[in-house]
């Protein structure tokens, strides 16, 4: 027989609870409890036998100092239960839910805790029953077999309607129970429980494998780690505590500060790794030799293009452009069939005022050009007018 399936816990009949065996035999609670048991007067009775056949079995109360096995109880020859034992299940649940009374009553607030308390109207009944001083109240439920979803939702809703917050801790052997985690209303989480070691494991999802073909997508990336509560169908693995660094409020059990401070620096390191992976590839220098660190990095300056000399031919034609304007500033009126246009753009060697007559031409210094002699007295001829009006001729001045 393994630890676990030891009976651990007894039924006391003057104080109408749960009596569970202490850890070690050198406490000086064995002899209380042999004083109640078989060799006693007989008030330490078997919790299974009573509740599943109405039998009162008073137990045996074993355990030595230094043994290989921790104190528990056992029933006398010739009373023990069909098969020799109670089911390992049976040993499960009644020591889970005494374990997690034991528990309940530590925790801050608690003013009470019962085990096997009814609903109104006996329409359910808890394992174990937390009171608090506020009047809030939140029902441990022991689970070591499978339920249907249509069980489970029953029993919650129940509990719901009597304005109980229920939690399931379940047998780590049962079949995940994905109804719970279909409840929007409260964050119920996946718990299960070996009351052997007093250990209870809180079960995490997985980190969700990235689609093919692309980058996780933004909305599923609180999903790349472990993350609370699983996603319905998610890889389960268990986070360990011990019994006693869990916490009882009036909304459940919380998550360990411990769990949340590992998942927040998962989530932390994982930012950065998806920051690294955006950078774009830094260049990196080759060793000149074997064993030799590469030379320093220096600023890559981009190539400067060397300014090309401005062709002869376009600096003639600024000269001349310029040269035009001052023969106009002189008050001379030039003859625009001698200008260049768009349809020719090729400058004529010459151009004349079509006043005075004055004959310009590029080799002309800017400084000796004189004013026009009849700007003041004398209009271009009709034929000039026309010849300035020809719509092929556009001036570029």
């Amino acid at each position: 027989m393994s630890s676990s399936d030891l009976l651990t816990v007894a039924l006391d009949l003057t104080r109408g609870c749960y009596a569970p065996a202490p850890q070690s035999a050198a406490s000086p609670q064995m002899h209380a409890l042999r004083c109640k048991g078989y060799s006693g007067d007989r008030t330490l009775v078997c919790a299974l036998c009573y509740a599943e056949h109405n039998q009162l079995v008073p137990l045996i109360v074993r355990g030595r100092p230094n043994g290989q096995r921790r104190p528990h109880f056992a029933h006398p020859a010739g009373l023990t239960p069909g098969g020799g034992q109670h089911t390992p299940e049976s040993v499960w649940h009644l020591t889970s839910k005494t374990l997690l009374a034991e528990w309940a009553r530590t925790q801050p607030g608690v003013v009470e805790v019962r085990n096997e308390v009814a609903l109104p109207g006996n329409e359910r009944r808890s394992d174990v029953r937390v009171f608090f001083a506020d009047g809030s109240q939140v029902a441990l439920e022991v689970q070591s077999y499978s339920l249907t979803d249509e069980q489970w939702q029953g029993r919650h809703d129940a509990y719901r309607r009597n304005g109980i917050v229920d939690v399931w801790i379940w047998h780590p052997d049962t079949p995940t129970h994905w109804i719970v985690l279909r409840e929007p209303n409260i964050d119920q989480q996946l718990w299960t429980i070996d009351p052997a070691r007093e250990l209870v494991n809180l079960m995490l999802a997985e980190p969700h494998s990235p689609p093919a073909g692309g980058d996780t997508p933004q909305d599923d990336t609180d999903y790349a780690i472990r993350h609370l509560p699983p996603c319905i169908g998610d890889r389960l693995t268990a986070a360990t505590h011990p019994l006693t660094q869990l916490t009882l409020t009036q909304s459940g059990i919380p998550i360990p500060e411990s769990l949340r401070q590992q998942l927040t620096d998962e989530r932390r390191r994982h930012d950065r790794i998806e920051q690294i992976k955006r950078r774009p590839r830094e260049l990196v220098t080759p060793r000149t030799s074997a064993g030799a660190p590469p030379p320093s990095p220096q600023t890559a300056t981009p190539p400067t293009k060397t300014p090309q000399p401005p062709r002869s031919g376009t600096i003639a034609q600024l000269k001349w452009i310029e040269l035009q304007n001052t023969f106009m500033a002189a008050g001379h009126h030039p003859d625009y069939r001698d200008a260049p246009s768009l349809r020719r753009p090729r400058p004529r060697p010459t151009i004349h005022c079509t006043t005075c007559g004055y004959l310009l031409s590029p080799t002309v210094n800017a400084d000796t050009i004189t004013p026009c002699t009849r700007s003041h007295h004398a209009q271009p001829s009709p034929q000039d007018h026309d010849a300035m009006s020809t719509p092929d001729q556009i001036p570029l001045f």
